[in-house]
């Protein structure tokens, strides 16, 4: 009997032992956790922060999507800025001299006038298509001289002439007496020497 108590009192022991044991895991285990659990507060502040953080990118994304709309948008386009291909000029150089049929002395402000002109009717005045003006400036006959001109504007079933005049004391002095034909005349020309006569 005796011994059967002592054996009933060492296994009561052991399992008081135990029973602390599991308690102090227990201890430890929630104190652990405690540890590392959030308050409910700050566990809500940090719910803020994150919330506040992705809307924050969200926003910022979106602001650069909408900055590079807007930014597509102002950009005018290739086709905007182009010229319709009959509003760019071709440019087109009728080049020659002027001489006269008799020698002459031309005072420095005298006016010389060369005119491409369309003379394609009879019915109306000659149509003007490039004109260069300058002064002599004390430089006499012959002169060379470079007419532009815009090639869009020349019709080809149309005809073309080079007049020159010469005008000073505030009158006309000489000029030409017959048509240059050029351009569209069937030598295409685009060279000519014009000979002035008095007037």
């Amino acid at each position: 009997m005796k011994k059967v108590l002592i054996l009933v009192s060492s296994i009561f022991a052991i399992f008081l032992v135990g029973c602390q044991k599991e308690s102090d895991v227990s201890v430890n285990v929630k104190d652990e956790m405690a540890d590392v659990q959030v308050s409910p507060e700050s566990g809500d502040q940090n719910t803020e922060e994150l919330a506040s953080m992705a809307q924050k990118n969200t926003d910022d994304s979106m602001t650069d999507t909408e900055t590079v709309i807007i930014e597509s948008e102002s950009v005018p386009s290739e086709d905007e800025n182009s010229e319709p291909l009959a509003d760019i000029a071709a440019p087109g150089i009728i080049e020659g001299n002027i001489t006269t049929t008799e020698p002459v002395t031309l005072p420095q402000d005298a006016v010389v006038t060369v005119t491409l002109e369309d003379i394609s009717s009879s019915d109306v005045p000659a149509e003007v298509v490039s004109e260069q003006t300058f002064v002599v400036d004390g430089v006499q006959i012959p002169f060379d001289f470079e007419l532009n001109f815009d090639e869009n504007k020349i019709e080809p079933n149309h005809k073309y002439s080079i007049r020159a005049k010469v005008e000073f004391d505030g009158k006309l002095k000489l000029t030409t007496d017959k048509v240059y034909s050029v351009i569209t005349d069937e030598n295409g020309t685009k060279k000519v020497n014009l000979s002035l006569v008095g007037v």
